[in-house]
């Protein structure tokens, strides 16, 4: 897709409304982007529920960023 295709993919989310799954989009950017801070904000901030925490750290994992999984975990 390349950098500028990202941003556009990027920009035409921000504009919709995605309904229930429209983190969606934003938690594969933020894996792509390997922010951990995006990551959690993709799924709404710290989570208490379970299998959302287990989501983020696989998340994580898949950015390569091993050490932050740990920690999160």
């Amino acid at each position: 897709m390349g950098d500028v295709g990202v941003e556009r993919y990027r920009a035409g989310i921000a504009e919709q409304y995605l309904g229930r799954y429209g983190r969606y989009p934003l938690e594969r950017l933020a894996v792509l982007d390997r922010d951990p801070v995006a990551i959690v904000a993709a799924y709404g901030g710290e989570s208490m529920n379970a299998r959302l925490a287990e989501r983020i750290v696989e998340d994580l994992l898949e950015a390569g960023l091993d050490e932050e999984a740990r920690e999160y975990a």
